[in-house]
């Protein structure tokens, strides 16, 4: 059956569209369900959060071999699952020394955290719906577990993205 749009009325149209909308959103949602039973993940457009790991440097130095071998298996674990969830982009563990350049000049420097409080252990790049899900996920991440805290960075948006 054809309907010429032309030839309907306000309330007419009101009803058609309102009807196509409810079957087509009806549809979408019968679909996403059938995906999901069949382990296929639809990824819609997220937003992108950098999780900085600062750990108290002078607990991170004095792990045994024993706890720093459970800190990484935890935080490979914690890695697969945001994988196996479709959150997770990039993430590393973070050597204990660097390289600064600073200025105008490019002054190169060392940046040690040796000296340091505090040190950033590593970097987990996420992508979640909205901030308070990156909270969420943030929530579990392992570096909790020995002192450390998660700061949670949200990507800059640009205009045409």
């Amino acid at each position: 059956m054809f309907i010429s749009i032309h030839s309907l009325n306000f309330e007419e149209l009101s009803y058609f569209t309102d009807n196509f909308l409810k079957k087509i959103t009806h549809f979408v949602q019968n679909l996403l369900l059938y995906l999901s039973f069949k382990g296929i993940k639809i990824l819609f457009k997220m937003n992108k959060y950098l999780l900085l790991l600062h750990e108290q440097a002078e607990l991170m130095q004095n792990l045994s071999p024993t706890e720093m071998e459970e800190l990484i298996e935890s935080h490979m674990a914690w890695s697969r699952q945001l994988a196996e969830e479709g959150h997770l982009l990039a993430g590393e563990g973070l050597q204990d020394h660097g390289i600064t350049i600073t200025g105008n000049d490019s002054i190169v420097g060392n940046s040690t955290y040796l000296e340091a409080k505090e040190m950033i252990g590593g970097f987990y790049l996420i992508q979640a719906k909205d901030l308070d899900s990156a909270i969420a996920i943030a929530k579990n991440c392992p570096c909790h577990h020995w002192g450390g805290t998660t700061e949670i960075r949200p990507a800059a948006v640009y205009d045409g993205e």
